[in-house]
């Protein structure tokens, strides 16, 4: 009895939306070469397309800070396929705030749709006004190069519905024809993304399980009406 008790407690934690959802990483395939480098450039950006629509709800990239503070901002561009140049502004997310140091993601807020049809180049950045670009952090690379898009010295990769092209970025970058691929990635906010409970989260999902069979139950008891035999002689 527990422990069909205990499953099903699970299975309701489990069904709490948008509690699990797991970024996705845009990692090339296997054997892409890895270079460490520390950058130039205003910015450093992706650029790929959708195989179906979808909404992200974060945006971020794998950065070494050498400063304990700083700020990031998201931009989304529409961009020419037929040579990656930069067509049309799609969004641009709030200025975000981080006190780190450490090799990690830094995620910005991020809720913007995409369709299939079109080519996008997600950019994240400091914000002009900090007064630095992208020299104050180090970034771990792939050496990946998807210009120029009709004879790509590498050819896409596609993670979940995102289908790589390559990577850019802005100033001394030299946009797409740079041979670089900083580590990007997202979370995705829409029903086709599968939400499973992480390991450190399982007590959590069973909690909220119980709290809610327990209510449910509760509920139960007070709506049956009591039978001769249960009433108190």
């Amino acid at each position: 009895m527990f422990r069909t008790f205990l499953l099903v407690a699970l299975w309701c934690g489990a069904c709490v939306p948008g509690a699990w959802a797991a970024p996705i990483v845009f990692t090339p395939p296997p054997g892409t070469t890895t270079l460490v480098s520390s950058v130039i450039g205003e910015a450093r950006s992706v650029i790929f397309e959708v195989t179906d629509p979808v909404t992200i709800t974060t945006a971020g990239i794998e950065l070494t800070p050498h400063l304990e503070s700083f700020r990031l901002q998201a931009q989304l561009f529409q961009v020419d396929p037929t040579n990656f140049d930069r067509a049309t502004p799609v969004a641009t997310s709030a200025i975000h705030d981080f006190t780190a140091t450490d090799r990690a993601f830094y995620d910005v807020p991020f809720v913007v749709t995409m369709l299939p049809g079109f080519t996008y180049e997600l950019v994240i950045q400091p914000p002009v006004e900090g007064g630095f670009g992208m020299e104050k952090f180090t970034i771990h690379f792939w050496e990946f190069q998807g210009f120029p898009p009709e004879s790509p010295q590498n050819e896409p990769f596609t993670v979940g519905v995102f289908r790589i092209l390559d990577g850019g970025g802005s100033d001394d970058v030299s946009g797409a024809s740079n041979f670089l691929l900083a580590p990007f990635q997202v979370t995705v906010g829409d029903a086709a993304t599968a939400v499973v409970p992480e390991p450190a989260s399982a007590l959590t999902a069973a909690t909220i399980g119980l709290i809610t069979l327990y209510g449910m139950r509760r509920r139960w008891n007070r709506s049956v009406p009591s039978s001769p035999s249960n009433l108190r002689q």
